[in-house]
């Protein structure tokens, strides 16, 4: 079972202290700073504390969670019930998601470095345990023929997913070695594309492009769409030069496919900013369809770069309205996170659905009552309840959190509620189980499916640990 030192985790507030340690390791409420809980928060927290004080995590968990259902974004609850998850053991991503909220919630609080010290300490672990998984893969792998298997199996090489894992923890030295014990030609070719878009996306071109030399031109997948994903992370790291020459070699290989590949590559020619070669590539696309949608693509790229006009003058050339439609919302929703509200809304007004309208104004609304300015931000509420209030096309602010912001101020609530859904799913996730049960979980299961859910479930950790 882990440990961990609750008085130095003890938050205080206030010149008031809100959680004790006791020398059974149980959290004791005193008086709430910043105000008092609701009657059912306090009880359901009373609860949750008793049941720590006995050691017994996963009860404690059910009333700090119903605790957090009547106080969603109170510090102290969401302090225990990341503490209950810390010590109900194997549960680590949920803990971080926890811990991370209350310091959402309470960013200054006198415990935020030790709290940040812990949630450290947690992705350790998580990464100790997709090392372990990769391992016991390994080791599965070693026990029987897996080329035998391969033959008699319409999916994957059983390898793959095991060089896939590697590669997303990035050890891109075992991914390779992974793969090169690959011996059908298709698979082995499929590990080193992955392997060598997980090294551009870390950064590392020369790693990418000489796992790329090990694939031979005419590769079924295109070879050409990896050099494009060099091109985007050398357009991130400024080398635009590089990023040019690596989008040539995919121009190259993609003589077979230019049809295809031309809209991938405007998209990527915008992303690193240049709206010229851009809107030519686009241009040499015969479909209309096709050249509508990677006019809209470029106009979101280049709208991401911060080049405003050029992403206006992409999305004017648009031809299809679902086109027209993405390109002019994108352009103002990036405008809102600018800052630049006045062309949020000028843009907004040209969307030709009044639903797209209704998600820019949402984004609008949030960010006027961030600043403090209610007033503009309950006008803006009403323009969405005049269109479609209801619409959603995931992600935007909702209306019942910018009426939070309106009423109390910018306390992080986006934040808070992702976390808490981030909790909610990593807790319930197959993959994410305690290493051992889920190892034991396999039992009886078959050999090549044994590997492939233990390569997945450290992989499933190691794409978490990157966003974290």
């Amino acid at each position: 079972m882990m440990k961990i030192d609750w008085r130095a985790l003890a938050l205080c507030a206030a010149g008031a202290l809100l959680f004790l340690a006791a020398s059974s390791g149980a959290p004791i409420p005193a008086r709430a700073a910043g105000g008092a809980l609701p009657a059912e928060a306090s009880q359901a927290m009373q609860y949750g504390v008793a049941a720590a004080k006995q050691q017994e995590w996963q009860v404690a968990i059910k009333y700090f969670a119903k605790a957090r259902e009547a106080a969603p974004y109170a510090p102290k609850v969401l302090f225990n019930l990341a503490l209950a998850y810390n010590n109900a053991g194997n549960r680590e991503l949920v803990a971080i998601a926890w811990f991370r909220a209350y310091l959402a919630a309470a960013p200054g609080a006198a415990n935020a470095e030790q709290v940040r010290a812990r949630i450290i300490a947690l992705k350790i672990k998580v990464e100790a345990d997709a090392a372990k998984l990769i391992a016991k893969a390994h080791e599965a792998a070693g026990q029987i023929d897996l080329d035998a298997l391969h033959q008699n199996s319409s999916g994957q090489h059983a390898l793959v997913y095991i060089a896939l894992a590697e590669a997303m923890t990035g050890d891109f030295s075992a991914a390779t070695a992974t793969a090169e014990r690959i011996s059908d030609a298709n698979s082995r070719l499929d590990a080193y594309s992955s392997i060598a878009k997980k090294q551009a996306e870390a950064g590392d071109i020369a790693g990418a492009g000489a796992t790329l030399a090990r694939i031979p031109d005419d590769y079924i997948y295109g070879k050409w769409y990896r050099y494009l994903d060099i091109a985007e992370a050398q357009g991130r790291a400024g080398d635009i030069d590089g990023a040019h020459h690596s989008i040539a070699l995919a121009i190259a290989g993609a003589r077979g496919d230019a049809e295809a590949a031309n809209e991938k590559i405007a998209r990527v020619e915008a992303g690193i900013g240049h709206a010229g070669h851009a809107l030519a590539t686009a241009a040499n696309i015969a479909d209309d369809h096709a050249r509508s949608e990677a006019y809209s693509s470029i106009a979101i790229a280049l709208a991401h770069t911060g080049d405003s006009a050029a992403a206006m003058n992409a999305a004017e050339r648009t031809g299809f309205y679902a086109d027209m439609y993405n390109a002019y919302m994108f352009i103002a929703i990036d405008a809102v996170e600018a800052g630049d509200i006045a062309r949020a809304e000028q843009t907004a007004a040209l969307i030709p659905d009044d639903r797209g309208k209704a998600v820019v104004y949402r984004y609008i609304a949030l960010a006027r009552a961030r600043a403090g300015d209610s007033g503009a931000a309950r006008r803006a509420i009403a323009l969405v309840e005049a269109t479609d209030s209801k619409v959603s096309l995931g992600g935007e602010p909702t209306i019942a959190e910018i009426n939070l912001y309106i009423a109390n101020g910018d306390i992080r609530y986006r934040e808070i509620n992702d976390l808490a859904g981030s909790a909610q799913y990593w807790r319930d996730d197959m993959y994410l189980q305690d290493v051992p049960g889920y190892v034991r979980s396999l039992a009886g299961e078959e050999p090549r499916e044994v590997i492939v859910m233990l390569a997945l479930a450290a992989e499933k950790r190691a794409e978490i640990l990157k966003d974290l």
